[in-house]
């Protein structure tokens, strides 16, 4: 079968306290801002210099949901929907996706002022559901910098398992190169959580 094929793409996905929309270059000036908040772009394998790249960013992104290449949502805040732009906190991936293998990346990040409020958890939650049973993917990895704790602590709450390091993977436009370690999640042992909550 192809999964390419019978996969449910879709636009919003509803959750308890935030809901995950379709990223679109209309959401910039807000995310923008939760972007350049102190201690997330140095966490990220992405650098933004200003906010006219951050459009091109977010309209190459665009371009590859389009293609079916990389679905990313905007984290919005429930219960201020009359004034959107205030409700963007940051933004989750499934990216680089490979359906001959039935697998993708995952990514995630989230304005400083929103740290610790339990969104990145529960936005990873809904993507890796959505990646598993509407996109049929079999294994989900993601690339996390070794000095990000905050970020390990929460894949590895959801179940992803440190595969490796990879030295010097990533490349910072101050020209330094950091070291990321690879964490893994797969379908049967995400399936094997689920029956036990």
């Amino acid at each position: 079968m192809n999964i390419k094929s019978t996969f449910s793409k879709k636009k919003i996905l509803n959750g308890e306290n935030i809901d995950l929309i379709k990223s679109i270059v209309d959401h910039s000036p807000s995310l923008y801002q939760q972007i350049k908040s102190p201690g997330v772009l140095e966490n990220l394998t992405i650098d933004i210099e200003d906010q006219f790249e951050f459009k091109k960013y977010l309209i190459y992104i665009e371009n590859q949901w389009n293609l079916n290449h990389d679905f990313t949502f905007t984290i919005c805040k429930k219960g201020v929907k009359n004034n959107p732009k205030q409700t963007f906190i940051g933004q989750v991936s499934i990216y680089g996706m490979n359906f001959l293998h039935s697998r993708a990346e995952v990514g995630i990040w989230v304005g400083r002022a929103h740290w610790n409020n339990g969104y990145a958890k529960q936005a990873l939650e809904m993507i890796i559901s959505h990646a598993f049973l509407d996109i049929h993917l079999n294994r989900l990895q993601a690339h996390i910098f070794t000095q990000n704790d905050s970020s390990i602590r929460v894949f590895e709450k959801l179940g992803f398992k440190r595969e490796g390091l990879n030295e010097l993977y990533v490349k910072k436009t101050n020209g330094d190169f950091n070291d990321v370690y690879v964490y893994a999640l797969l379908f049967q042992n995400w399936g094997k959580n689920q029956l036990k909550i």
